[in-house]
């Protein structure tokens, strides 16, 4: 379930069962910064609960999914992404926006840039709102195994593998891609990552350990000096 509790006094302020037998896999808020272009042929968004208020310029909660979950070996029968309009600040419950299926577990999910960021298994996928599902953008598939955990800053994207730790891409608008030009040389098993500064992450593994990664100052301002974002590094 998707629960939303009151942080002052931690009551329950909306309980959500999912169905299909669907276990949230990762969640985050997140706006979009452009409106959607129509497509023929199909329903637009159901209408919001409010007159006049839109799925645009709001934070939506983003919540990944996936169905009949099992771990050893991690499988699903399919990945979900359900966006929810949030009523009354989150008072007043949840509204779906719609339900997006990925072909993968969701594993991170965090805003970027106006838009969605998703870890969904070994790849990133960057997706943007549409009238009836989110659209892919652009889409990076080399990650080792499966993506826990997903930050950013700038055009710097800091994305965790469940067995071969820390990765440090860059996102180049020009053409639309991500290209990777760091890693930790340490397979790590990542459970928890938080970026401390631009070229900092600090790290927590599965047995236990903490580890804080730096990238080295020569190799930041060479990422930010080279146009290709280290494609070609």
């Amino acid at each position: 379930c998707v629960r939303i509790l009151d942080a002052a006094s931690l009551a329950t302020r909306c309980v959500l069962e999912l169905d299909g037998n669907e276990a949230p896999t990762s969640m985050c808020l997140v706006t979009f910064k452009a409106a959607p272009t129509p497509t023929g042929g199909g329903s637009a968004v159901p209408p919001p609960p409010a007159a006049g208020s839109d799925a645009f310029g709001q934070p939506l909660l983003a919540v990944g999914t996936a169905a009949d979950l099992a771990f050893r070996p991690r499988r699903a029968t399919e990945g979900y992404i359900r966006l929810y309009r949030l009523l009354d600040g989150g008072r007043g419950g949840l509204a779906l926006v719609h339900k997006t299926a990925l072909g993968g577990i969701p594993g991170a999910l965090t805003p970027f840039q106006g838009r969605l960021l998703a870890g969904v298994g070994p790849a990133l996928r960057l997706l943007d709102l549409g009238r009836r599902k989110l659209l892919r953008k652009c889409e990076y598939r080399s990650l080792p195994t499966h993506c826990v955990h997903l930050a950013a800053a700038g055009d710097r994207v800091y994305a965790c593998d469940a067995a071969e730790s820390a990765h440090f891409l860059a996102y180049r608008p020009a053409d639309n891609a991500f290209y990777a030009f760091a890693d930790d040389t340490v397979p790590r098993h990542i459970a928890a990552a938080l970026p401390l500064d631009y070229d900092t992450l600090a790290t927590g593994d599965k047995f236990g350990n903490l580890a804080v990664l730096r990238l080295p100052a020569a190799v930041s301002a060479a990422v930010e000096a080279d146009p290709t974002g280290g494609r070609f590094a």
